[in-house]
């Protein structure tokens, strides 16, 4: 199996001036696909363009090792 892990940032709302807060959480995606064209597939849909969300993008292939990253 493939792997394909995201790591995001999502910034929070200060809830007591409604603003946006100078920390945020970390959010995690993990994808299993069968092949690498599937893996492909996602990683030009997931990697394509800018964002103002900060994200890290990793592709394992099926020995574990590390095919692909992208900081975004």
């Amino acid at each position: 199996m493939w792997e394909l892990r995201g790591q995001f940032s999502k910034r929070q709302m200060d809830s007591n001036t409604g603003k946006p807060a100078t920390q945020g959480d970390l959010e995690n995606s993990v994808l299993l696909v069968d092949t690498q064209e599937e893996a492909d597939a996602w990683w030009e849909t997931r990697t394509r363009g800018r964002t103002a969300t900060k994200r890290v993008s990793v592709m394992f292939d099926p020995a574990g090792k590390v095919v692909k990253v992208n900081f975004n």
